[in-house]
């Protein structure tokens, strides 16, 4: 792969789309090498990692970021991968580190202590369909976002840690999109350090993503803000709720949310994503007699002969 990615520097691509479709196997990247840092040597318009098949991505050297997107590359795009190590996409605050998720069913597997950095001014990054698991940092377990825009679309994060702030995710600049994704089991070791998310600066938007059962010193916490936006824009996944009043999106003041978006409570059910029933703590309605409904229940079920 190294050899590859080598090609993508050289004239012979320049103006072309770089596409790499990796086959079944484990690779372990030797990360310090100048072909996994994507920047303004690249002479492709794009690079492309398409997974297909059983992939292993992993870094040789654990201490290490998997990928770099520095100042000047092309964009990027990650489509069903595993990744266990830590991506990086920032040229300054380097021991902030986040990682990139997963896809729903990715057919690929990362090894752990790996992150993709991303810290380059108008570096443009897309992640589809990629499950970013057991990675770990000081920051940002998975990724680290210092600057440039990031899609993440129908990918996992799972089992990832930092020992400062952002279990899966940190970001201190740029642009961050989360759409139909999950994080999940994330840990970071400071309280307000964000189990699964940890924003402290730039622009973070989530779209039918939920972030559940993550931790933060021991404490259910699944993100903390302390600058920068962060934004939840409807619809959110079915059976939960924002607290927008009516409107389609809920600024996240400063501080530390737990599982989020909120599930319905039991009694109450959510079988619908228009903005009425996701905007309010009431979600659909009233669960129907005869049935029962239990927290983030999205079509209620029949009570059991016991009552």
């Amino acid at each position: 792969l190294q050899t590859a990615l080598a090609w993508a520097r050289s004239d012979g691509a320049a103006g072309l789309i770089a596409v790499y479709h990796l086959t079944s196997g484990a690779y372990e990247l030797d990360s310090i090498a100048s072909e996994f840092t994507f920047d303004a040597h690249i002479k492709a318009s794009e690079v492309r990692l398409i997974g297909s098949g059983d992939v292993t991505l992993s870094a040789i050297d654990s201490g290490t970021p998997l990928l770099r997107i520095e100042a000047g590359a092309p964009p990027v795009t990650l489509h069903g991968l595993r990744l266990r190590s830590q991506v990086l996409t920032a040229l300054q605050q380097a021991s902030d580190s986040m990682p990139f998720p997963r896809p729903r069913q990715s057919p690929f597997r990362l090894l752990p202590s790996v992150q993709v950095v991303i810290s380059g001014t108008g570096a443009t990054v897309n992640v589809q369909s990629c499950t970013f698991g057991n990675s770990s940092s000081v920051a940002g377990g998975a990724l680290a976002i210092h600057n440039g825009s990031v899609t993440i679309e129908d990918s996992t994060f799972v089992n990832n840690t930092a020992q400062v702030k952002g279990g899966a995710i940190a970001v201190t600049g740029g642009i961050l999109a989360l759409t139909r994704s999950t994080l999940i089991h994330n840990t970071v070791g400071a309280a307000d350090g964000g189990g699964a998310i940890h924003v402290g600066g730039g622009v973070v938007s989530l779209t039918r993503t939920l972030l559940r059962s993550n931790l933060a010193v021991g404490s259910s916490q699944s993100a903390y803000v302390k600058a920068g936006d962060f934004i939840y824009r409807l619809p959110a996944p079915l059976g939960r709720w924002i607290a927008s009043s009516g409107t389609a999106q809920q600024l996240i003041v400063a501080g530390a949310i737990a599982d989020f978006p909120f599930p319905c409570a039991p009694g109450i059910y959510g079988d619908n994503d228009n903005i009425s029933a996701q905007s309010s703590p009431m979600c659909t309605a009233l669960c129907p007699a005869g049935r029962v409904c239990k927290g983030a229940t999205v079509v209620p079920a029949p009570c059991d002969r016991s009552g």
